[in-house]
């Protein structure tokens, strides 16, 4: 499913000429000929990104959430190339598609009817592209040809089929996790732009010679909104808490709404997964688990289809007390358990004797396994087939304790709860994206 992204846009495209000015003259954007630019629509960009220091930022006396950095430093020069405007083909090739699928989405999109009233963006229409992949000509289609024929690149061909994280690729479908790295990289691709538009307004604001061309990253520019964001290298465990994991790419947490609100709250929505999930048939539900490392292949899964994007490990603390009053129940590898995840998955209604999983009186959150296909997404094995074809192998395996991964879902009506009670007991762990640490 894609995401609505919007934001306003300068006349000529994303930066103004005066912004454009200040980044050259810094050095953050390499100077070329005008016209190299007006035919590639990017321009290169070279920047030092230096954290934020290990300090308190907050005026809060109890921050929402509290950050922290890894692998930024030592600070390093960082080059990439950067797309000037948000609808172009340099903005499709950015996020995933070869030349001749860019130029062909972008067609698609310039000769829409009526422009001025149809409300779907470019990025409406890449995802529309893509949706082929549903249709049947594609449901026993090699996945390397499958990507290949709606014209992804490379590094996300290599990505998605890489046997690294085989196990990981198939908790869902080949479709699934083609929207999921183009929304990571569109989200990517606006988080870079809004970057260079912050530093350059505070450049314009100062406009200091001979300054070199880094930027100081501010808890803003990961939109955090600086009185309720504290900067601490970790989290203390509360007593009687129980300690949640998350692992994913970061842009996903700001794009297009933000993780903690200007009043300090936290978003729901951004943490919750939409039905067909293993335990969540008919209704959002927030999956987190108890195992770091668990959650850790996640946010190298993220890192690994968007090498440019900051991922994260996010890091909750809920109360036993808290805990006790969501009722919870446990659906460990079982017959049970193949079933109503089959069910689940295919957002279809379980069997009766399920009916107390998702009655809100009764369970609030659901501790079990986690499913993976392995060679195939679980909705393709018919209903008659569950028992012989979902067997042990079908459950993902922490790698670090080579026990079966464990996960647990919030349940729809939990997750304001839940919210609520996170809200000064959670830690965002922001890691550097992985292609800035491997340039020289």
């Amino acid at each position: 499913m894609s995401r609505q992204f919007s934001r306003d846009k300068d006349v000529n495209g994303v930066f103004t000429q005066e912004e454009i000015e200040c980044l050259e003259d810094e050095a953050i954007l390499e100077t070329e000929p005008i016209a190299a630019a007006s035919t590639t629509g990017k321009r290169k960009v070279s920047v030092v990104l230096n954290p934020p220091s290990d300090f308190s930022t907050s005026s809060s006396s109890s921050p929402s959430a509290s950050i922290s950095m890894r692998d930024f430093s030592p600070p390093r020069v960082y080059k990439f190339d950067l797309p000037m405007t948000d609808d172009s083909t340099a903005t499709l090739e950015w996020v995933g598609f070869i030349p001749s699928a860019a130029k062909e989405i972008f067609k698609r999109y310039c000769d829409r009817p009526d422009p001025g009233q149809n409300p779907d963006s470019l990025m409406d229409y890449a995802f529309a592209h893509v949706s082929e992949l549903t249709t049947s000509r594609f449901k026993d289609m090699d996945l390397r040809e499958a990507i290949m024929r709606v014209g992804l690149n490379q590094q996300i061909l290599e990505a998605l089929t890489d046997p690294e994280f085989s196990d990981i690729f198939w908790t869902n479908d080949l479709h699934f996790w083609v929207n999921d790295t183009l929304n990571l990289n569109y989200a990517t691709l606006l988080s870079r732009q809004e970057l260079l538009k912050n530093h350059a307004s505070r450049g314009i604001a100062y406009r200091k010679d001979n300054e070199p061309a880094t930027i100081n990253i501010t808890p803003q520019d990961f939109q955090f909104p600086a009185a309720h964001v504290a900067i601490e290298p970790n989290s203390t465990i509360l007593p009687e808490h129980v300690v949640l994991y998350k692992g994913k790419g970061f842009c996903d947490l700001n794009e297009p709404r933000h993780i903690v609100r200007h009043d300090g709250s936290v978003c729901a929505l951004l943490l919750a997964t939409q039905p067909g999930g293993d335990f969540n048939w008919n209704d959002f539900a927030g999956y987190w688990t108890p195992e770091k490392e668990t959650a850790e292949q996640d946010r190298k899964w993220a890192a690994r289809r968007n090498p440019r994007c900051e991922t994260c490990i996010l890091e909750i603390q809920i109360s036993k007390d808290f805990l006790d009053a969501l009722k919870p129940a446990e659906l460990w590898y079982s017959a049970d358990w193949k079933r109503y995840i089959w069910f689940c998955r295919n957002a279809e209604v379980p069997d009766n004797r399920f009916e107390y999983l998702w009655e809100p009186d009764q369970v609030g959150v659901v501790k079990g396994h986690i499913c993976t296909g392995i060679s195939k997404n679980i909705r393709c094995i018919r209903e008659q087939d569950i028992e012989t074809e979902i067997t042990e192998d079908n459950v993902l395996w922490c790698r670090r304790t080579n026990h079966k991964a464990i996960q647990w879902a919030f349940l729809s009506h939990t997750l304001k709860q839940l919210v609520t009670e996170i809200r000064g007991k959670m830690h965002i762990e922001i890691v550097a994206p992985l292609e800035s640490t491997q340039q020289k």
